[in-house]
């Protein structure tokens, strides 16, 4: 088991000891921005911390509006994001005092930042103590929080009734969470079950591209582009010998159906340049970044 902070300008001096990595708060509704994110993003990706996102404060109405304020203020407060191998996109779906957001809302705009977020593993957190079941079929997995244990320190990867009642890690609308909080005291620590190894492939898509996955993309690529070649030399010789038309039609529709799979192929190969370009992530040591700058209360 590994652990992640999660952060805001609600937090003093922010180390993160013991962590893995962490996730900041960036924006809410559409037009407020974390005064903080910016200074603590842009030193832990310059330090390489193995796994960093941002999180997203939901509001109800305007959900185009509020997806484009987030990937815009990633792009314009952290251009870096786009390259770094794990990142995490955290939905934080919350029932406030004056908006109760609705599963309804969660759901919407869950499947909107799966769709629209160019980069990284889109998350949601939002607790079984304020959804229940009410976010079944929702489209990421599921980040809960839980603190009935948090006083006497982690309560283990088996945690999942708490005085009878389902509590931790056990399963609600159809899911079991793949991250929990479960201290908010004196700062919020999130437990992943599982190593970094894992969490990075999961980040990935479950398809982390290590060397030997990268040589045996790198020989599908060299096949493909063989059996694209291929496929124009039969093409033309068809047409030139006048042969059976059917058999012509069936070559060219292999045609078609490689050309499409060559332009993929092509993608994975820039994929494949760009990580090997980059260096990988270490975190190692005391990771401490002191706030800067005015603080103003804001919820979130």
């Amino acid at each position: 088991t590994v652990y992640l902070r999660d952060c805001s300008h609600h937090d003093g001096e922010v180390s993160l000891t013991g962590c893995i990595g962490a996730t900041h708060k960036i924006t809410e509704g559409t037009s407020y921005v974390d005064p903080q994110y910016a200074t603590r993003m842009n030193s832990w990706l310059k330090q390489g911390v193995a796994i960093l996102g941002s999180y997203h404060v939901l509001h109800t109405g305007n959900l185009d509006e509020q997806l484009a304020h987030w990937i815009s203020t990633l792009d314009n407060l952290t251009p870096g994001w786009r390259r770094h191998p794990h990142w995490v996109n955290q939905i934080d779906g919350e029932k406030w005092p004056t908006d109760q957001v609705s599963p309804a809302t969660i759901r919407m705009f869950a499947v909107l930042a799966k769709r629209e977020i160019p980069h990284g593993w889109t998350v949601t957190y939002a607790s079984r103590g304020q959804y229940g079941d009410g976010l079944a079929g929702l489209v990421t997995p599921l980040w809960n929080a839980d603190y009935r244990g948090a006083g006497k320190g982690y309560p283990g990867d088996s945690w999942a009734s708490y005085g009878g009642s389902a509590a931790g890690w056990a399963a609600y609308s159809g899911q079991v969470p793949t991250l929990l909080q479960w201290r908010d005291s004196p700062y919020d620590l999130n437990a992943y079950r599982g190593t970094l190894d894992q969490l990075k492939a999961l980040i990935r898509g479950d398809d982390m591209l290590t060397d030997l996955n990268i040589t045996h993309a790198e020989g599908v690529a060299s096949r493909v582009d063989a059996l694209t070649h291929l496929k124009s030399q039969s093409v033309m010789a068809g047409k030139v010998l006048d042969a059976d038309l059917p058999l012509v039609d069936a070559v060219i529709s292999i045609r078609d159906t490689v050309k499409d799979l060559a332009t993929a192929v092509a993608d994975i190969k820039a994929d494949i340049a760009a990580l090997k370009a980059q260096p990988q992530p270490q975190l190692s040591g005391d990771i401490t970044v002191p706030v800067s700058g005015s603080v103003t209360a804001h919820i979130g």
